[in-house]
């Protein structure tokens, strides 16, 4: 059944990447509807790494996890400790290039996340990418790249926060791999080691972040958001377990290139649910991410898939390999005769004129 497990891996990274997309978009509704400064975005962190504690905790007692295996070794609580600072600078080091930089520079530090993990597949794993894997990774690059395209914000310290944003989103990854594989962990077993420090981390930059608001009074919310707080930290948990999941499972430039995809399927969805407006180039741009991010997620493992539901595919795959990457890249070429003027227009505005259009920036 090991073609079966493949489509459940696949299958399983696609939930992540349409879940983590539907977290961000939770988030930003929450957060529009509580207009109180920085402090709801660090508050509603707090939330989620608490809440997920508690579950991962239950989850322990419950007797759920594998603790008693014999292959499975304790790790040190120095491995919990670092990886809890490599997530907490990946996060508050992505905010901040946001925050000061743009959606370029953020985007292109992403893009050279792909061949950051190539090279730590590389030197750590021995792992070599095949042609079809690099010049899908190329594609990706391009693509991402014009989907950005227009809007940028380069000084020194933004080039400072991207390189820190690389290294520790890099890092992140792939010390979450070798931890799981060195002492045999499960993600609830990683995150029940994570977790307390990314609270400790998160309750510090909020209470940072609480001192340094100048906001007089305090925050409210309203009643009828208790239950989509409530939805939306259940959501929290699932993407902490999945994401986990997904670095442990796959490789370092792999990891990016889902990244990527999260992005893509976070800015069409918002455009979709928000009614915002984003350029036809953009659009083709991340739609074209999607796929091929879909495309190199098979190919990098395809030998899973062999007595799988893409059995068939990989018959015919040395006859229609040509005629598919020869139309990806045709439709790379495209985005560049596509004028940028050019909009695409969620018909939700039509049927909902009053919704909300703020713009959703990335993952």
């Amino acid at each position: 059944m090991e073609g079966a497990g493949g489509v459940l891996t696949y299958l399983t990274l696609a939930l992540s990447v349409v879940l983590t997309a539907s977290l961000v978009l939770s988030n930003k509704q929450l957060l529009i509807s509580v207009r109180c400064g920085a402090i709801p975005a660090s508050a509603l962190t707090v939330a989620h790494n608490v809440v997920s504690y508690v579950f991962v905790f239950a989850y322990q007692c419950g007797g759920r996890t594998s603790g008693d295996r014999q292959d499975r070794l304790d790790a040190p609580r120095t491995a919990y400790l670092i990886l809890s600072i490599f997530s907490a600078a990946s996060l508050l080091s992505s905010n901040f290039l946001l925050l000061r930089g743009s959606v370029l520079l953020h985007q292109l530090a992403r893009v050279v996340c792909l061949p950051s993990g190539a090279c730590v597949d590389f030197f750590l794993e021995g792992r070599s990418t095949s042609m079809v894997e690099l010049c899908l990774l190329i594609l990706i690059c391009v693509a991402a790249i014009i989907a950005a395209s227009g809007q940028g914000t380069f000084t020194a310290a933004n080039c400072v926060l991207a390189l820190l944003y690389i290294l520790s989103y890099v890092a992140t990854a792939s010390a979450t791999r070798y931890t799981a594989r060195r002492y045999c962990l499960s993600s609830s077993e990683i995150l029940h080691g994570v977790l307390p420090y990314a609270v400790f981390w998160t309750f510090l930059w909020l209470a940072i972040v609480a001192n340094l608001d100048n906001r007089a009074g305090p925050c409210t919310m309203p009643s009828k958001l208790w239950i989509f707080l409530l939805l939306n930290c259940c959501l929290a948990v699932s993407v902490q377990f999945l994401t986990t999941w997904t670095m442990k499972t796959v490789n370092v430039t792999l990891y990016a290139v889902l990244g990527q995809v999260k992005t893509a399927m976070t800015v069409l969805l918002g455009s979709l649910i928000f009614g915002e407006s984003i350029s036809t180039r953009t659009g083709i741009a991340f739609t074209l991410i999607i796929l091929l991010g879909g495309t190199l997620t098979v190919v990098n493992d395809f030998d899973k898939f062999k007595d799988g539901i893409c059995g068939t595919w990989k018959k015919q795959w040395t006859k229609s390999n040509i005629v598919y990457f020869g139309s990806l890249f045709l439709l790379t070429i495209l985005l560049f005769s596509v004028p940028e003027s050019s909009t695409m227009r969620s018909p939700w505005i039509e049927l909902f004129p009053a919704s909300n259009a703020t713009q959703v920036r990335s993952v």
